[in-house]
């Protein structure tokens, strides 16, 4: 671990030691690797376990129905439209 470190640190890295080593240890990168850029290294550090695609997708899915119902009666009907889907 310490050898990676100081790879990673002779490619003039100057973030924190810490997240380094937390990175490493949440299992997504194995010590036996060659050390990454530091541009991707700091790219996989930043990038979240998660996603917002299913909240885009609701998203896109409420803009359409509105579509379909412009001009329609009321607000009734797009919230009933809407809820069941």
């Amino acid at each position: 671990m310490t050898r990676i470190l100081a790879k990673i640190r002779g490619r003039r890295y100057t973030g924190s030691a810490s997240l380094l080593v937390r990175y490493f240890n949440q299992g997504r990168a194995a010590p036996e690797r060659v050390a990454p850029t530091p541009r991707r290294l700091v790219s996989w550090l930043m990038t979240p376990p998660y996603s917002n695609g299913p909240a885009e997708g609701v998203n896109a899915k409420i803009k359409l129905l509105k579509r379909q119902t412009y001009g329609r009666t009321s607000f009734s009907l797009l919230r009933k439209r809407i809820l069941p889907s």
